[in-house]
């Protein structure tokens, strides 16, 4: 928030502390944010990699679901069509990283972070996804994302964790957007059940947010 508050030029990227872009990925993601103005994010590829040891597992899943993406298109000109390839084709992380991001598009939208909780990137692209509506595909890997024992994610105790996650969920499930309800409420609130069903008993939280899922439910007409 500090450095998008600070910022003077004309785009942003972000960048995790433990991770790294490619040397020429701010030239291949402005280049084609040159070419068209219009454009709001240039979103790049990326890899994902290990540092040591302590995630046997995970490896083994990402070789078989990698992070890099295969990008049918290389435009998109619509919310619509932006949140097709969000919430149903998974072409767009919902991170804010590897993103190149129209800098008057972040403030025209008040599109800040909300400060003190990890994860912090789904809420704050929840919020970005109601406004976007021109998305353009880097194909060409720019960012290495790299998962390590200790992070802030990974080394989170589960309190914590299921702590913020509710508080991310509430904030989703109370700012659903109209016409969009249905859609928005099917792609979080399968996480939300899943986390719910891990930590309930031990986050009253998670309970009393509860409420407020099961009747978005019937208000949308996801359960019979």
């Amino acid at each position: 928030n500090t450095g998008t508050t600070a910022a003077t030029g004309d785009y942003i990227y972000y960048l995790d502390s433990d991770d790294e872009f490619t040397e020429d990925c701010i030239e291949k993601l402005m280049a084609v944010a040159l070419n068209d103005h219009e454009i709001e994010i240039v979103q790049g590829n990326g890899r994902m990699e290990y540092w040591n040891h302590g995630f046997t597992k995970l490896r083994n899943l990402v070789a078989r679901n990698p992070y890099t993406k295969q990008f049918p298109k290389n435009h998109v000109t619509s919310n619509e069509e932006v949140r097709a390839c969000y919430y149903q084709k998974k072409l767009i992380p919902g991170t804010a990283w590897n993103k190149l991001i129209k800098r008057s598009f972040l403030t025209d939208h008040h599109l800040l972070f909300k400060e003190g909780i990890i994860y912090e990137d789904h809420l704050w692209f929840f919020f970005t996804l109601k406004y976007l509506r021109t998305v353009s595909f880097v194909s060409d890997i720019t960012y290495v994302y790299k998962r390590r024992p200790g992070s802030i994610t990974t080394g989170a105790d589960k309190k914590t964790v299921t702590r913020h996650r509710c508080i991310i969920y509430k904030a989703i499930i109370t700012h659903l957007t109209p016409g969009h309800e249905m859609e928005e409420y099917q792609y979080y609130g399968r996480f939300y059940a899943t986390f719910y069903r891990r930590y309930a008993y031990c986050m009253p939280a998670f309970r009393e947010t509860f409420p407020l899922y099961w009747q978005q439910a019937w208000q949308n007409a996801c359960v019979p």
